[in-house]
C-alpha cells in the first residue's frame, strides 16, 4: 500500500503474535522488509479484514444497545405500576416479556 513516497507495510508476527505496520521510505528498503519469513504480505487484504471485523463489532454494539433500550423502554412502566397497583404490573410484565421474544437465553 503507497501513500505518497512512503510504502506502508502490514506484519504479523507469529512467535510473538503482534501486529506491525510499518513504513518504508524508499524501494530498496521495501524490497527488503515487505517479506516477513519468506511469506510476501497482503497488504490491502489485511486491512481490508481489519476494518471489516471493526465495521462488524461496531454493528453488534449497535444491536445490543438497541435491545437494551428497548427493553428499557417497555419495563419503564413497571417502576410506577408496581408501587400503585402489583396485579396490573405482573400482568404487563408478562404481556412485556412475550412480547420482547427471547430476551436471556443461554
Amino acid at each position: 500500500l503507497t501513500l505518497g513516497h512512503s510504502c506502508y507495510v502490514y506484519f504479523y508476527d507469529d512467535k510473538t503474535q503482534l501486529d506491525e505496520l510499518a513504513v518504508l521510505k524508499d524501494d530498496k528498503q521495501k524490497e527488503e522488509t515487505a517479506i516477513c519469513d519468506g511469506k510476501s504480505i497482503n497488504v490491502e487484504s489485511k486491512l481490508k479484514k481489519l476494518i471489516s471485523h471493526w465495521i462488524q463489532c461496531l454493528w453488534d454494539a449497535l444491536c445490543v444497545a438497541m435491545r437494551v433500550t428497548e427493553m428499557t423502554v417497555r419495563f419503564s412502566p413497571c417502576v410506577i405500576l408496581f408501587p400503585v397497583c402489583p396485579d396490573l404490573a405482573w400482568s404487563y410484565t408478562r404481556y412485556t416479556l412475550q412480547k420482547l421474544g427471547p430476551v436471556f437465553v443461554k
